[in-house]
C-alpha cells in the first residue's frame, strides 16, 4: 500500500503550524491517553488571553477577529490595481471583470466609510432612525403602539431594533442556580 503524500502546499504549512503553535510547549512530554484536553490547548491557552468583556473565546473567535482585521485593511486600502502576487488580482481578471470588480469595490467601500464616518453620524444623531420610526408609524396607523408593531414585525420575521432569542450565559453557562420556572416560561409567540 502506498504512504499518502505529504502536503508542503504553503496552506498546509500554515495549518501545520497553527496546529503546533497551539499544542501544549512541552506537547512531546504529555501522554494524551491522560492530558489530552491539555495536550491540545496549553498552547493557546498561553498566547490568547480572555478579556473581561469577553464571554468565552475560541479558535473561531481569534478566526472571527483576524478575518475582520483582513476585511478592515482591504476596505481602508486603494483598490489593488497593481498587485501581481495573487490568483485573484485584478492583473488576471479579464478586462470586463476588472471594471467590474473595481466598481463593486469601491461601493463596499463607500458604504464601509459612511458606517465609519463617526463625526458625521453623531453631528446628525437620531433623526434618520425618527424618520424611520415616523415612517413606520405612519404605515401602521395612529392607532398602533410600538410594543404591537415590534411584535407583528417579530411574527413575521422581520429585523426590528431588538429579537428575542435563548442562548447559553457566556459567563456562567451551567444553570443549576436558576430556578425551574425561568427554564419553563412559554414562548410568548
Amino acid at each position: 500500500m502506498a504512504s499518502p503524500s505529504l502536503c508542503l502546499t504553503p496552506a498546509c504549512v500554515h495549518a501545520a503550524s497553527a496546529f503546533l503553535y497551539n499544542l501544549a510547549p512541552n506537547y512531546k512530554d504529555i501522554d494524551p491517553c491522560t492530558n489530552f484536553e491539555n495536550l491540545v490547548c496549553d498552547g493557546y491557552r498561553k498566547r490568547n488571553f480572555l478579556r473581561p468583556e469577553e464571554g468565552a473565546i475560541g479558535s473561531f473567535s481569534s478566526v472571527a477577529v483576524t478575518g475582520d482585521n483582513i476585511l478592515r485593511t482591504i476596505l481602508e486600502s486603494p483598490y489593488p490595481s497593481a498587485s501581481n502576487h495573487s490568483h485573484f488580482s485584478p492583473r488576471n481578471l479579464a478586462g470586463l471583470t476588472v471594471t467590474l470588480d473595481e466598481q463593486n469595490f469601491n461601493q463596499i467601500q463607500r458604504a464601509y466609510n459612511t458606517c465609519m464616518a463617526l463625526p458625521t453620524i453623531q453631528k446628525v444623531g437620531v433623526a434618520p432612525l425618527e424618520r424611520e420610526l415616523a415612517d413606520l408609524a405612519t404605515t401602521f396607523g395612529n392607532t398602533s403602539n410600538w410594543a404591537a408593531t415590534n411584535l407583528w414585525l417579530a411574527r413575521n420575521g422581520i429585523g426590528a431594533l431588538y429579537s428575542f432569542y435563548v442562548t447559553a450565559d457566556d459567563k456562567d453557562p451551567v444553570c443549576d442556580h436558576l430556578p425551574p420556572t425561568a427554564l419553563g416560561k412559554p414562548d410568548p409567540f
